[in-house]
């Protein structure tokens, strides 16, 4: 909301368009930490994205997440080779709408199917994406490479 006022000046007028007013709300900055409780499934429709912190903010909060097939989000909901834990939300194409809503009708109408991704989501994060396990993942780089002997 206080990044790009023009940007949701066009959101706000999208939602007009689409009669969606009531089912959209626009938040602005929140605390995280307090908002998250109240979503059942996060949603995240990036046409472009690295490794989105949001996806990963979710799974620690136990929330399922539907996000677009952009960055490692295909590897943060489905697990890559090595992991077997399960299937943590959706991965749909940028741009799909109609993709988009149909994982969310189909998330929204079964809250087993979402406590168990929401689970799933969790336990890979916290198996694969602490802050202890990305600070040695740096160490290791580093050593590898030779360059810092007085990380270990």
């Amino acid at each position: 909301m206080e990044e790009d006022p023009e940007y949701v000046v066009t959101c706000k007028r999208t939602t007009q368009l689409l009669n969606l007013e009531s089912a959209v709300e626009f938040t602005g900055t929140v605390q995280v930490t307090e908002y998250m409780p109240k979503m059942d499934i996060i949603v995240q429709s990036s046409i472009s994205e690295g490794q989105p912190l949001s996806v990963l903010e979710a799974f620690a909060a136990h929330r399922p997440v539907i996000a677009t097939d952009v960055g490692c989000c295909r590897e943060l909901i489905y697990g890559d080779s090595t992991d077997s834990l399960g299937i943590a939300g959706a991965v749909v194409p940028p741009m799909d709408f109609n993709s988009m809503a149909r994982e969310i009708l189909r998330l929204a109408r079964d809250f087993e199917l979402r406590f168990q991704m929401a689970e799933v989501g969790y336990e890979r994060t916290k198996r694969n994406y602490t802050y202890e396990q990305f600070i040695d993942s740096y160490r290791n780089i580093y050593l590898q490479e030779g360059k810092a002997k007085w990380l270990v």
